[in-house]
Formats: structure tokens, C-alpha cells, sequence
């Protein structure tokens, strides 16, 4: 992932567009300043995903527009493709790589733009804290999507009977529902789950939360598949990183580690990736072993 944030900080050195977007619009905002919520970075939130969007904007144009001219500007495109993903500098044999490059780009303007029918803000979840997370024991009962507690015949339903299938190796039940409108359970080790922002280096973190309705007759069924995106603190504060894109892109010169040059922003522009490739029309782009960051 990082050579696909490397690219684009590089080519937005080159140029500055101006939007203004609001994240209310693509998601379901953890409210308050505790367990998650994300009431003290409502100015930073939306600066992170206007540079996002003017970042991808101007990375676009200049894969559109001297992507495969044989001008100086289409040279260092090409260079700058070939560094970070090992593009052929040719101008016809990268063309088709090139032309994928820019269409994945175009979904993610798209969804900073627009947002996706099929990723709702209903069903979409920013959280800017790992700790709204509660850890259940598997002895507690079960619960559905309602928040309401699992029986059949008249007997509470645990956790493990209902979960079972996702109870496997060391995962313990985290339950989303204590703290938040999204009742449903992550089965994650315990040192992550509501830990995870508590481990130095981890930014940021998209997942899928699948919400269960009560089946009497049997396990739950599921009801709904809820995408939550979780900004760990360290990713508004970590002094390693420009608190600006364009600051991150007066950093690009040789000699200078690519790494520190990233910008705040972008673990909000690696986390809309994971969202939009694992939920949204394209296929798959720099997840698996694609990923760099």
C-alpha cells in the first residue's frame, strides 16, 4: 500500500486541486470523544479526506495526461510508475497497466465524491478508537443484531454455542453493540479486538462486522455485513508524519525516506482502499500480499 500512497504523494507534488467533502457522507461517525468516537477530529477528518481526494484527482490527471505521452512530464510518470510498482517505462507495453492503475484511482474518486450504493453510511462505520470493543466471555449469552439476548426452548444460548464456527484458534468474542449502534461481535485474539490501538505502530484497521438475527430453531442466520473503519489515535499524532499532504510532498527529494514523507491523511486514503476493493465494484487492488504499508 505504501507504493501506491508513495506514487500519489509524488505526482501531487506536481500540482493542488481544491474540493471540500464531509465524512458524514460515507459513514456512520462514532459520536463523543471516548470508547471510539471521533468528536475531537471532525476538522482534521475532513481535511484528511479532501487532500485524499485531491491527492487521487491530481494522480489521474497525470496518469490520463502524460501517462503515455513522450514528454519530460510523461517521463517522470513513467519513472515514478516504475519505481513504485515496477511498470514498464515503455510506452506502449505499460500502457495496459497504466490504464489499470488509473481506473482503480477512479473508484476511490468516485467514492470520496459520491460514496457507493453498495457501501451505505447506514452500514459503513468510522470509529477513531479501538476501545468501543467490550470482550465477552464465551460463558455470556449470546446476542443478535437487535442486542437482544439468543434462547431456544426457553434456555439462554452462549456464546460458544451460538459462535461456534467462529470461535476457532485464539479468538475471543468482542461485542461492538455496548458502545455503538452496531450490535455484532468481532471473534479476533485478544490483544487485538479492542486492544488494537493499544499496540505502538498500528494506525488504522478496516473489517468486516457480520450482524446475526436469533434462528430458534438453530445457530444464528445472518442478518447484514457492516464495514467498520477503526483511525487509531497514533494516526492523528504521530509526529513522524507531515500533518499536511503537501507538506509530505515537499518532502519527496533523493535521499529524503519515502516513509516519513507520508502524510497523516493517509492512513484514512490506505483504510478507503481495504473498504472500497474488499466491498465495492472493482476487483481486488493491493490486498494479500499486494499490500505495502
Amino acid at each position: 500500500m505504501a507504493r501506491l500512497l508513495g506514487f500519489v504523494v509524488f505526482i501531487h507534488s506536481c500540482a493542488l486541486v481544491v474540493y471540500g467533502q464531509n465524512l458524514a457522507n460515507l459513514f456512520t461517525i462514532q459520536p463523543g470523544t471516548t470508547k471510539g468516537g471521533c468528536g475531537a477530529h471532525t476538522a482534521l477528518l475532513n481535511q484528511y479526506a479532501t487532500e485524499s481526494l485531491q491527492s487521487v484527482t491530481v494522480a489521474i490527471r497525470a496518469l490520463n495526461t502524460h501517462g503515455g505521452a513522450n514528454t519530460a512530464n510523461g517521463k517522470k510518470v513513467r519513472r515514478a510508475l516504475n519505481t513504485f510498482f515496477k511498470i514498464s517505462q515503455s510506452i506502449p507495453n505499460g500502457q495496459n497497466d497504466r490504464n489499470t492503475i488509473a481506473t482503480n484511482l477512479q473508484y476511490v474518486l468516485d467514492w470520496f465524491t459520491a460514496g457507493f450504493p453498495n457501501i451505505p453510511p447506514a452500514e459503513t462505520f468510522l470509529f477513531c478508537n479501538s476501545d468501543f470493543l467490550v470482550q465477552r466471555a464465551v460463558t455470556d449469552q449470546a446476542q443478535d443484531y437487535q442486542g437482544n439476548g439468543i434462547t431456544q426452548k426457553g434456555q439462554n444460548v452462549p456464546i460458544s454455542t451460538a459462535y461456534a464456527t467462529s470461535l476457532t484458534g485464539r479468538n475471543v468474542p468482542w461485542w461492538s453493540g455496548t458502545h455503538t449502534t452496531a450490535n455484532g461481535y468481532y471473534f479476533v485474539p485478544a490483544n487485538t479486538g479492542g486492544n488494537y490501538c493499544n499496540t505502538p505502530g498500528r494506525d488504522g484497521l478496516t473489517a468486516t462486522l457480520n450482524i446475526y438475527i436469533a434462528n430458534p430453531n438453530g445457530p444464528p442466520t445472518q442478518h447484514a455485513e457492516f464495514s467498520t473503519v477503526v483511525l487509531c489515535p497514533g494516526s492523528f499524532t504521530n509526529a513522524n508524519r507531515p500533518d499536511t499532504w503537501p507538506a509530505g510532498s515537499n518532502q519527496i527529494r533523493a535521499g529524503h525516506s519515502l516513509e516519513t514523507a507520508l502524510p497523516k491523511c493517509t492512513t484514512l486514503l490506505h483504510e478507503a482502499f481495504h473498504l472500497i476493493f474488499g466491498s465495492g465494484p472493482a476487483p481486488g487492488m493491493l490486498e494479500g500480499s499486494s499490500e505495502f504499508y
